[in-house]
């Protein structure tokens, strides 16, 4: 298995810096704890990056805690989120436009959320495409409890290790994703998502090749020929969630042809 040793320079490089900054800023997100906003970090943009730069490199750069705000999404469902200032932003999305392209080469196909060009309209075309062909009608929905807050942090830090082997990348990924006092990973860290998938994919090598599947995030559908296929499905996506320490939300569970 390839091991990568030497990326904590392609971080601290300026231009992925200051696409990180680009990125950022054209998302709108708030100012965090030090109220600076996106607009006050750029009047100095290059002065800034250059000292983000050398803290990097010399490993002097700290993330700041983050503030926590606690918000009602449109489920009714309550969202623990954390934001920190936009420099700590600037370094989480370096970080993940340096790890995305090594770990999208392990993903597989019918995985889409979280992924670059691979979001919601992707992956309801991929389903629209399966029940226009009338093939395999029957259908299991499965949705993956509290994903963010059951991830095992010392098993995720297993999984990237086995890629990643830059000792100052990965206490830099520590610090942004573990050092809260919180259960699994932080809503509102950029490189959360990454994560996700970096652990859902244990549970995709599994399912692969085993059935006609799609994940989108922590929601898994799968498409069969007839309703005892689908049944097994659903067992062994409860297999595959409990061997990542994971489990189903029962609640969300659908069973169902689209035929009937």
């Amino acid at each position: 298995m390839l091991k990568y040793h030497s990326l904590i320079d392609k971080v601290y490089n300026y231009q992925n810096l200051q696409k990180a900054f680009n990125c950022g800023k054209r998302r709108k997100g708030c100012s965090g704890p030090d109220n600076v906003s996106w607009k006050e970090y750029g009047e100095n943009l290059e002065n800034n990056l250059t000292q983000l730069a050398f803290g990097l490199k010399s490993g002097s750069f700290k993330f700041s805690l983050p503030d926590a705000l606690d918000i009602i999404d449109f489920q009714g469902k309550m969202l623990h989120l954390h934001i920190w200032n936009v420099e700590d932003r600037i370094v989480q999305r370096s970080i993940k436009n340096v790890l995305s392209p090594i770990f999208e080469r392990e993903f597989h196909d019918f995985s889409y959320g979280y992924r670059p060009k691979r979001g919601y309209a992707q992956a309801k075309k991929k389903v629209r495409k399966i029940y226009s062909e009338l093939i395999h009608p029957w259908v299991v929905v499965a949705d993956i409890r509290k994903l963010s807050a059951s991830i095992n942090r010392r098993r995720l830090k297993r999984l990237f290790c086995l890629r990643i082997a830059d000792s100052k990348l990965i206490r830099l990924i520590e610090q942004a994703i573990f050092s809260l006092d919180i259960p699994g990973l932080p809503l509102g860290c950029c490189l959360s998502p990454l994560m996700y998938d970096v652990y859902l994919h244990e549970i995709d090598k599994i399912l692969n090749n085993k059935m006609l599947i799609i994940r989108y995030g922590d929601n898994i559908m799968t498409f069969s020929k007839s309703q005892s296929n689908a049944l097994n499905n659903l067992r062994e996506i409860n297999v595959a969630t409990n061997c990542v320490e994971l489990e189903l939300n029962k609640e969300k569970q659908k069973f169902y042809s689209i035929l009937h």
